[in-house]
């Protein structure tokens, strides 16, 4: 995980080593500790570029697990190889690997903030990144979408008419489009026309989504019964304001219940969306513009499970 060789060099040598300007170099040896660090580089360099709220809340989640476990007081000046070292062993007792990648990538960005600023702190190559973990995409067939639909269809006791409609709109939706369930919530009802709106992802660049006629015909049966001039395409059913994240995980979390389904998530939608245009022979190209992805890499995990070429090939040879 550490590079020994660099890790021995003396610390006075680790700093000027970065190649800062003569200037950022100061004579006496300014402190910050691990809480202010991360406080001060997520607002700097996060917040700043104008990152997504959950985006800078993931980064303040990161921090409180540095400072958890280094203790707020804990100079970042004092922080050793041996001290990440153990902070990396803690993590991978019970995170996913991929989190804790993100802690140790974070914890970079922050030795590299502190040395910019003239704090004498380790040098960030020495810790090495641990490798990311195995992605599985889970999907729903065509059919199993639908089916898992009609279990939301199904009326139960405590949900208004209203409501039930809205969770149809919504699963129908995610299906139709391919959005993230942070861009349904954000939709506005005049969003919507011809059957296709636009929204602004992760890469803060808009892309084109489509409504399928299902899609559009559940919608309108949705809003056919509001009589509110909120602008929200989806509201709440307790209160009239705009649904929120979480609520829509419940949706689906309460249909998981009441049905043989598990583990289905608004992001299953997602997946299942972009399975079946791979497996109707859509170019992955054409995919990862549906899904907003800057980089092909990303759509490209879903060929693993998707090749449909290769499964009529198999039983052609092996079906009989």
């Amino acid at each position: 995980m550490f590079n020994n060789k660099k890790a021995t060099m003396p610390l006075a040598n680790q700093f000027v080593s970065w190649g800062l300007p003569p200037t950022m170099v100061v004579a006496e040896n300014p402190k910050i500790n691990i809480k202010k660090a991360f406080e001060k580089r997520i607002e700097d360099d996060v917040v700043a570029a104008g990152c997504a709220p959950k985006t800078v809340r993931h980064c303040q989640y990161i921090g409180r697990l540095a400072t958890n476990f280094f203790g707020e007081d804990k100079e970042m000046t004092a922080l050793s190889s041996d001290d990440v070292l153990k902070y990396h062993d803690h993590l991978a007792s019970w995170l996913r690997p991929d989190t804790v990648r993100k802690a140790l990538t974070d914890l970079k960005c922050v030795l590299r903030w502190c040395a910019m600023r003239g704090y004498r702190v380790l040098h960030p190559d020495f810790i090495k990144l641990p490798k990311h973990e195995k992605r599985t995409v889970n999907f729903l067939t065509e059919e199993e979408v639908f089916e898992f639909i009609d279990v939301v269809r199904q009326p139960r006791l405590g949900l208004s008419e209203q409501g039930r409609l809205r969770n149809v709109a919504i699963c129908e939706l995610l299906y139709s489009s391919g959005v993230r369930v942070s861009e349904l919530v954000s939709l506005n009802r005049k969003q919507i026309k011809k059957r296709q709106f636009a929204v602004v992802g992760k890469s803060k660049l808009a892309r084109p989504c489509f409504v399928s006629p299902r899609a559009e015909r559940a919608i309108n049966e949705y809003l056919a019964t509001r009589k509110d001039r909120n602008p929200a395409l989806f509201l709440s059913t307790e209160e009239e304001k705009r649904l929120s994240d979480q609520s829509v995980r419940n949706i689906f979390k309460r249909a998981c219940m009441m049905s043989d389904f598990e583990g289905v998530h608004p992001h299953t939608f997602r997946h299942s969306f972009a399975t079946n245009l791979i497996n109707h022979g859509v170019d992955i190209s054409f995919v990862g513009k549906f899904l907003g992805h800057e980089s092909l890499d990303v759509t490209k995990i879903y060929l693993h499970f998707t090749n449909q070429g290769l499964k009529k090939i198999h039983e052609a040879v092996m079906g009989c």
